[in-house]
């Protein structure tokens, strides 16, 4: 990796360079022979963004499909269960009428001890551990009746939820603690509480189940010596919205999101170091960070004569670039997406083809860099 000095002096270079060029005008290539290819000044001076991020719609886009497989799993299991038995670190708040004073109402905030157990006034330790949230509360009218009120009115409710926690953790957009509010929940409505996948999502959700969890519980697919560990195929789940892989989680369960693969770019021609880097796709990069990564131009490298080679659904896309209008901010940045090629050319190549040869993976494989000058 470059240090932070030296993209700040790649960066000084290259605005070095756009000044120059305001003064003295940038020089052009003749790119209309190469096939496919617009002449660089129509792209360059349209007004419109070279190549645009993908990362926001691919988020917006498993979003989506995971709203619309929790909507239908809803409305498949409408009588889904809701209870939800009391444990310790539990905050529950009890009303009681004429507790303390006659007429009114006392309201007592309690956490639930390891034991199960919460104390109460007038009434010492009342165990509620493991009662469902009505249960408890008959427990403490029985608790109080007959001591220093004859008919208890009491209402309880949790005041929060502490005791039944799932860790959710990889390509999420809010990894974290998620303490349950019923005794299971479903894998989808957990996604969805942390805002969905992130756009770097793979395809593979690892669930590791408590130790409390037994193999038969799910009719999944385990990977050998780990019983408890079970693979959720999160392209059938969600994009094909196989809800029978929607699985029930408890407290203890622990889910991972793995990532895509790791990604890259190759960045050639007329810089320093050419050659393939690693893509972080959650921090994104931009094509002039991608050439600070390849050790900045050489002294042949032209910013104004770039291109990016981009593999989509209609072919191979080739894109010239003026990274020193980037620079100015006259252009928006060009985002590098995985498997992207950003191409360095200099003031006397005359043609694309001349450069990539015979291809693009093959010039990164090999570290291709054409020779300093003519």
């Amino acid at each position: 990796m470059i240090r932070s000095n030296q993209i700040f002096t790649c960066a000084i270079w290259f605005i070095t360079i756009a000044v120059i060029f305001s003064i003295t005008g940038c020089s052009t290539q003749d790119f209309g022979t190469t096939p496919g290819l617009t002449g660089l000044s129509d792209i360059v001076d349209s007004g419109t963004p070279y190549v645009k991020g993908e990362q926001e719609s691919v988020a917006l886009d498993k979003a989506q499909k995971l709203a619309k497989a929790l909507a239908n799993w809803n409305q498949a299991n409408p009588n889904k269960t809701i209870d939800y038995h009391i444990g310790p670190d539990d905050i529950l708040k009890i009303e009681v009428l004429a507790l303390e004073r006659p007429d009114q109402v006392s309201a007592l905030l309690r956490t639930v001890n390891k034991d199960g157990t919460i104390n109460l006034i007038y009434g010492g330790k009342v165990q509620v551990g493991g009662l469902s949230v009505t249960d408890a509360q008959s427990k403490v009218v029985e608790t109080l009746a007959g001591r220093l009120i004859k008919n208890p009115q009491v209402t309880m409710n949790i005041e929060q939820y502490k005791s039944a926690a799932v860790v959710l953790t990889g390509a999420v957009q809010k990894p974290g603690v998620y303490y349950l509010n019923r005794d299971e929940r479903s894998v989808l409505e957990l996604l969805a509480e942390a805002n969905g996948l992130s756009a770097n999502a793979g395809n593979e959700m690892f669930i590791i189940k408590s130790a409390s969890y037994s193999p038969k519980d799910d009719k999944v697919n385990k990977p050998p010596n780990k019983e408890n560990m079970v693979v959720v195929d999160l392209n059938k789940l969600i994009d094909e919205g196989d809800l029978r892989l929607n699985l029930w989680v408890k407290g203890g369960d622990i889910i991972t999101v793995q990532p895509k693969t790791k990604k890259y770019i190759y960045v050639l021609g007329y810089v320093r170091s050419p050659g393939m880097f690693e893509l972080d796709e959650q921090k994104g990069l931009d094509a002039v960070r991608a050439i600070a990564l390849a050790g900045g131009l050489n002294s042949a490298g032209r910013a104004e004569n770039c291109y990016l080679l981009r593999r989509t659904e209609k072919g191979q896309q080739m894109v010239p670039i003026d990274l020193t209008k980037t620079i100015r901010s006259v252009k928006p940045e060009v985002v590098m997406q995985s498997g992207d090629t950003l191409v360095v050319g200099s003031s006397t190549l005359a043609k694309l083809a001349e450069f990539v040869k015979p291809t693009v993976s093959a010039g990164a494989s090999a570290g291709y860099s054409p020779p300093i000058g003519p």
